[in-house]
């Protein structure tokens, strides 16, 4: 998932709201993350219980996987380095 995805529409304030409607540990993950990864996306997917989504714990699981992806990415067009 990037941060394109959805119609959102991303002001400061209704990335804020999503946020703060966020548990805890999903809000943790956000801000230890890597990337800057919009809320809005995880919230409403939080909200509809989609798969890989019921729990925070399970939130932070999917933005660490999202960072390792994308951090990986990032390291082969970089620095010419496949691990």
């Amino acid at each position: 998932m990037g941060n394109s995805s959805g119609s959102y529409r991303s002001t400061k304030e209704n990335s804020f709201a999503a946020y703060e409607k966020l548990p805890p540990s999903a809000r943790k993950a956000l801000q230890d993350a890597a990337f800057d990864w919009a809320p809005q996306p995880i919230k409403t997917y939080w909200t509809h219980g989609r798969k890989g989504f019921k729990t925070g714990k399970d939130i932070a699981a999917r933005i660490a996987e999202w960072d390792a992806k994308h951090i990986a990415k990032d390291r082969k067009r970089v620095w010419k380095i496949d691990e």
